[in-house]
């Protein structure tokens, strides 16, 4: 009877030992942790920029005249009959000349692009060649320099750029000994214009090629005849 007593007395004190359940602690919610792009804005690659177009290139400067071919020059007009030039010549009040194998008028027509006198050539009868020489007064580079750009830039005005043109005065020829190198070949200035038709003008400062002449600037003009 002890026994049994002892055993519900056991039984009784049970509930009170069994062991405490285990409690699991609460988690409490978080925010989710943020993202690297949340904090940093997302660095977006550059724009690609389209290739620069080349700029277009200045047209080219022309070289050559940009006019018809000359039909006349000094007021005289090619093709023409010899016996009609002179008559031209001497219509106007200028005495005519003969320099076989070549013939002059003492004055260029009215309306000529320079004064003085014109020097013609004939080829079968008609001319072909008109021409003249300017001697500067004094012997100084600055007054023939100044005559001659002064012409050079008439005949531009009319018939455009130069075809060709070459400068080939020494800085010791700079001076007033200008017309002493010219005459032993040392200085001279040329520009000349060509058509496509044979027609040439040439304006060249320099001693006298061929021949017995002073140191002179020079004007020549010269168109085929068939």
């Amino acid at each position: 009877m002890k026994t049994l007593w002892t055993g519900i007395a056991i039984l009784a004190l049970l509930p009170a030992c069994r062991p405490r359940q285990r409690r699991e602690p609460v988690m409490t919610p978080q925010a989710p942790m943020p993202t690297a792009t949340a904090d940093k804005e997302v660095e977006q690659e550059p724009e690609e920029k389209e290739p620069e177009k080349p700029k277009p290139e200045p047209p080219p400067k022309p070289t050559g005249p940009t006019s018809p071919a000359p039909t006349d020059a000094l007021g005289f007009t090619f093709g023409e009959e010899h016996r009609a030039v002179m008559g031209e010549c001497t219509g106007h009040g200028k005495t005519w000349h003969k320099h076989a194998p070549t013939y002059s008028c003492s004055e260029a027509l009215e309306g000529a692009a320079f004064d003085g006198e014109a020097v013609l050539n004939f080829c079968k009868f008609r001319l072909c060649g008109v021409g003249m020489v300017v001697v500067v007064d004094g012997k100084g580079y600055a007054a023939w320099s100044e005559r001659f750009q002064k012409m050079r830039q008439t005949l531009e005005e009319k018939f455009g750029p130069p075809s060709s043109e070459a400068t080939n005065v020494p800085a010791e020829c700079q001076n007033d000994g200008f017309v002493t190198c010219m005459d032993d070949g040392k200085a001279s200035m040329e520009a000349s214009w060509e058509w496509k038709e044979g027609h040439k003008v040439t304006l060249k400062m320099s001693k006298k090629q061929s021949g017995d002449g002073p140191s002179a600037i020079r004007y020549v003009a010269v168109a085929p005849m068939d």
